[in-house]
């Protein structure tokens, strides 16, 4: 075995706070704006007493990285804090705000104890003052900034809890470096606190909590999801409900795979109630999802950043607004779990790029193609929301081949033929024989296949080139666009669809159209023949004649041209 010293603990112990936990709080006791060294130094007695003070593990790799994540969970459990969510208003302390007055009370502090330790019997045999506590903290200036940070600050206090945190005066924001940490970590700061208190400024009840304000804002839709726990107050300061907790998220066990900290209690459940967490009004959940179009399963779980179903998060953040054009893309990366540098000035457009470009990157599910365009998204709000892509059940999301380019996106497609076998616009049928002579029906058909159809494909976005059986492998659910070339097309505002390109193939020109947005389809038939299990997946196979390749680039900007080349 090898034992794990108290010098090795506090060195994991700092480099978890210095992570994970916010570069300042409030430490509310004495009013202070205090680092992280404060809060090391504050909570390291405990966390060594739920360690144990000196752990021993085996003498392995795995050994370490099991004590390592005994201490990080450890001291996420007990470093406690609170956070605040709120619109901002009137008279908001900023950090210079904050730190002058407390400078300056501390001066009339000193003040009035050298004038008292002369008199101080005398002051308080005639009941002057009303004690220590009265003179060492006077009330906070009357503006409805420092009211509101007051009054968060008694909620937090009265929980338990000793240290806050609020994005007006815990941020020195004229420090570009610390307001790029700081915007990059909040997602994590807030799903890291012990208790996020939301403040409706415009709600007097459940019944009217719908509009408020808060729900419309882009940076509050973090700091709904990420937090564990959230307590909703109203603008004058009530619970909307009597729960401690009004997320009603599960208590993770063991058997859901996440670490345990290492006592059965823990510090965080015990300010708040122990283990009440799934306990929560339905009704404000039901106005939370109503509101905000999230669906109630996401609060029932703790909320894991990822890049997946990224049409339907964009959904949630398209009709919320910022002060700031950029942090329409900024506010979005702690829920997409990606990371792009703050660079304000370079315009909400441009952010948004950086955005999307970090999302294709990492990105999980075909899902982040799903926007109407013949350009890629300069906004949340560009994506198709109303009928999210299940890309669940397309079993080769995770092989689409795709990337940024100076140009825009770029997309290697399977292109398969097609034909349109439909009479009615409508209904817009089209069949592809290779795929065992499956019926679809694409998605915002941008013309009348009837009138002007001259050839049709399908471009797959999700395939797998399979070598050794010269075939190629598709889902059973089919992710595509419908290409198209056609003798004519007319649209009333002058542009061909999605754009068009043209292929030159020897002595062959031919122009194409991209003329649908993304759709999925099921191939027909539960038993065809040639479905094999590779993988543990249920595949299709199609020979390599049937298919060709293209790189189907998406422009960055509408007034570029869509372009299309064979790969």
């Amino acid at each position: 075995m090898e034992v794990v010293d108290r010098t090795h603990i506090d060195e994991e112990i700092s480099r978890c706070v210095h992570d994970e936990i916010p570069i300042r709080l409030i430490y509310i006791p004495t009013g202070e704006l205090v680092d992280r060294e404060f809060v090391c130094n504050h909570f390291r007695r405990e966390i060594h007493r739920r360690l144990g003070g000196i752990m021993q593990t085996p003498d392995s790799e795995t050994g370490r990285v099991q004590a390592q994540s005994n201490v990080f969970w450890t001291t996420l459990d007990v470093v406690a804090y609170a956070t605040l969510s709120h619109r901002w208003g009137d008279g908001e302390p900023s950090y210079a705000d904050y730190v002058r007055r407390w400078e300056a009370r501390q001066r009339q502090n000193e003040q009035q104890r050298r004038r008292l330790s002369t008199t101080h019997v005398r002051l308080f045999q005639r009941g002057a003052g009303g004690g220590p506590h009265d003179v060492n903290t006077p009330p906070l200036a009357p503006t409805p900034g420092y009211e509101k940070l007051e009054r968060f600050l008694a909620e937090t206090s009265r929980r338990g809890i000793d240290f806050a945190w609020s994005d007006t005066c815990c941020i020195d924001k004229s420090s570009s470096a610390e307001l790029d940490e700081s915007i990059r970590s909040m997602f994590r700061w807030y799903r890291n606190s012990a208790l996020c208190v939301v403040h409706l400024s415009q709600t007097t009840s459940v019944l009217d909590m719908g509009q408020d304000e808060w729900f419309r804002r882009g940076w509050t839709l973090q700091e709904l999801l990420a937090p564990w726990r959230v307590k909703f107050m109203n603008r004058d300061w009530q619970p909307l409900t009597n729960d401690e907790n009004d997320k009603r998220i599960k208590r993770v066990t063991a058997a859901d795979g996440e670490p345990q900290s290492t006592s059965g209690f823990s510090v965080r459940s015990g300010l708040l109630g122990r283990g009440n967490w799934s306990i929560s009004n339905q009704t404000l959940i039901g106005v939370v999802c109503e509101t905000t179009r999230i669906p109630e399963a996401v609060f029932e779980r703790e909320y894991r950043p990822r890049t997946i179903k990224i049409d339907e998060r964009m959904g949630w953040a398209a009709n919320r607004m910022t002060t700031r054009g950029e942090d329409a893309a900024y506010a979005l990366m702690g829920m997409l779990g990606v990371s792009i540098q703050i660079a304000y000035g370079e315009g909400r457009a441009r952010a948004f790029r950086r955005l999307f470009e970090a999302i294709v990157q990492d990105v999980q599910d075909p899902s982040v193609l799903h926007f109407p365009h013949p350009y890629v998204p300069r906004s949340p709000s560009d994506y198709l929301t109303d009928d999210p892509i299940d890309w669940r059940r397309c079993k080769l999301a995770q092989q689409i081949d795709m990337g940024t380019t100076r140009q825009g996106l770029r997309i290697r497609v399977a292109v398969i033929s097609a034909e349109f076998v439909g009479t009615e616009p409508s209904g817009s049928d089209f069949r592809c024989q290779a795929l065992n002579d499956t019926k679809f029906e694409p998605r915002d058909l941008n013309f009348d296949p009837r009138r002007v159809l001259k050839k049709s494909a399908l471009g797959i976005v999700a395939y797998c080139e399979v070598e050794a059986k010269s075939k190629i492998a598709f889902s059973e659910h089919v992710i595509a666009y419908l290409l198209t070339s056609s003798w004519e097309v007319h649209h009333e505002d002058g542009h061909d669809g999605w754009g068009s390109w043209t292929i030159n193939d020897g002595d062959n020109v031919e122009k194409w159209q991209l003329s649908s947005s993304l759709f999925g389809f099921d191939i027909r038939g539960s038993d065809f023949s040639n479905a094999v299990d590779i993988t543990q997946m249920q595949v299709f196979f199609v020979d390599k004649q049937h298919v060709e390749y293209y790189d189907l680039c998406v422009p960055s900007h509408p007034h570029l041209r869509l372009d299309m080349s064979r790969s």
